[in-house]
């Protein structure tokens, strides 16, 4: 299930971000919404800004790269990373870009599974399946969802076992916890460097609490 930025886009490389860009609700200026530290410098980079799938031409990028992936490779599915994000544009309408967005790949791509990251209410009607921002050890005051409406994957967040190291997240370190025994809750486990070579019993013992849970 390759990621595909749902919002995120280098200016270096999609020149004609300007027309998708996050816009401040006075629409005086662009606003910077996510500054990931690429670099292990400790301090955010501005070269990342945020596009909405509201503007047709982003949008059309975005189904672009699906359709290649999926001819390309056969993928079964694709993960539209910071999908929860939402923001007061006042140009286009972000939950509309993303329902044209879903609709339009599923009528190229009828059985490919469309994955979101984060949640809020308005997106279960068009994300099955979504990696979660919230601990779900701490359940929504709606204890329904999303698990009636969805199923959720755990974060890229979730630290590796070892020193819970978050590999590519930016989140630095997450120690290792067991997989939370919840209906529809499918667990992560993150792989680094290390975790095969000097982690491989919290790695058994962790999957076999995931398959004890699925007998």
């Amino acid at each position: 299930m390759p990621m595909l930025g749902a919002n995120g886009a280098n200016v270096n490389h999609y020149r004609d971000w300007k027309r998708a860009a996050f816009r401040s609700p006075s629409d005086r200026y662009v606003a910077l919404i996510n500054g990931p530290d690429w670099d292990n410098d400790r301090a955010p980079e501005d070269d990342q800004v945020f596009l909405n799938p509201g503007e047709p031409g982003f949008r059309d990028h975005l189904i672009g790269q699906v359709t290649s992936l999926v001819e390309t490779y056969n993928v079964q599915g694709v993960f539209l990373d910071t999908s929860a994000c939402w923001f007061n544009d006042p140009r286009h309408d972000v939950f509309e870009g993303y329902r044209v967005l879903v609709e339009e790949i599923r009528r190229r791509h009828p059985d490919l599974l469309v994955c979101g990251e984060g949640w809020y209410d308005a997106l279960l009607a068009l994300f099955p399946m979504n990696q979660t921002w919230i601990d779900m050890a701490l359940p929504p005051r709606f204890d329904d969802l999303p698990m009636r409406y969805s199923r959720v994957l755990g974060h890229l967040k979730d630290g590796a076992p070892g020193a819970g190291s978050t590999g590519v997240h930016e989140g630095g370190t997450n120690p290792l916890a067991r997989p939370l025994q919840i209906n529809g809750y499918v667990p992560a486990l993150a792989v680094v460097h290390d975790t095969f070579t000097k982690h491989r019993d919290e790695v058994r013992e962790f999957c076999r609490a995931v398959a004890k849970e699925a007998l």
